[in-house]
């Protein structure tokens, strides 16, 4: 009888000890996000925007914007922010006819960035890719 008991209570624990093991993982990893200073663009308008990330990690900005030690207007650039809560500003031209702005979210330190389209918008290669790579 001392063997059942025992065998009962190694069973219960086994069966209880994956979900505390859950609770107390601390590999638990937070989603990359960004904060703006505005919660829209004017198309076809420079403006300045703040951008504060929630980690380290590195964000394609695909838009016009100006290049603040050159002083003239570029396709795009990479912002690096090599911690949490950094903030960095840019001038960007809202993208006109859009109702949207994409901005990819990446690895810090990350050199090879996606290309699409001339004739597609970043929302169809968004959608494309999210299809393509089973993320429905």
């Amino acid at each position: 009888m001392q063997n059942h008991s025992m065998a009962s209570k190694i069973i219960a624990f086994l069966m209880i000890l994956p979900a505390i093991s859950g609770c107390v993982e601390d590999s638990f990893e937070e989603p990359l996000e960004l904060d703006f200073s505005v919660d829209f663009l004017v198309g076809g308008e420079l403006q300045s925007i703040r951008i504060v990330s929630s980690d380290r990690m590195s964000v394609l900005v695909p838009y016009l914007l100006v290049n603040p030690e050159t002083g003239y207007v570029q396709n795009g650039t990479v912002l690096n922010f090599n911690s949490g809560f950094e903030s960095k500003t840019v001038e960007i031209l809202g993208p006109p006819g859009e109702v949207e702005c994409i901005f990819l979210m990446s690895e810090f330190g990350r050199e090879e960035w996606p290309v699409r389209k001339t004739n597609e918008s970043w929302r169809e290669w968004v959608e494309f890719y999210l299809v393509n790579h089973g993320h429905q």
